[in-house]
């Protein structure tokens, strides 16, 4: 496995899955997951429970990470966020972007997805 550099630590407001795109809980530096328009920080690198502590990889552009599929998508596919911290190809207002470097044939599946550029 590759060393990341932009792993960080948190608590987690929720319950949680390995992928879920994560978001700063209101009012305290805990993460839950992040909701289909929601901005998310990074995603999970495990399962936890509430008041868990768990890794979260920062997203950082032209970074590869994690993400769960909210349904089937193709590789080289657009992703955006979905709900339940979730992503998918379906077009959103949110400004969460991936592109998948993993077809996934169902939901619930982790694959792995390149966080583009601004603007790409």
């Amino acid at each position: 496995m590759a060393f990341q550099s932009n792993l960080q630590s948190y608590v987690a407001a929720a319950a949680i899955v390995r992928g879920d795109r994560l978001k700063f809980s209101a009012g305290a530096i805990t993460v839950e997951p992040a909701g289909a328009t929601d901005a998310s920080v990074g995603t999970a690198k495990s399962d936890a429970a509430i008041g868990d502590v768990l890794q979260c990889v920062m997203h950082t552009p032209g970074h590869v990470v994690e993400v769960r599929a909210a349904g089937a998508f193709a590789v080289g596919a657009t992703l955006y966020g979905a709900a339940a911290g979730e992503v998918d190809d379906a077009v959103n207002a949110g400004t969460d972007r991936f592109h998948a470097l993993q077809a996934s044939t169902a939901a619930d599946e982790v694959v792995s997805a390149f966080i583009p550029f601004v603007g790409a």
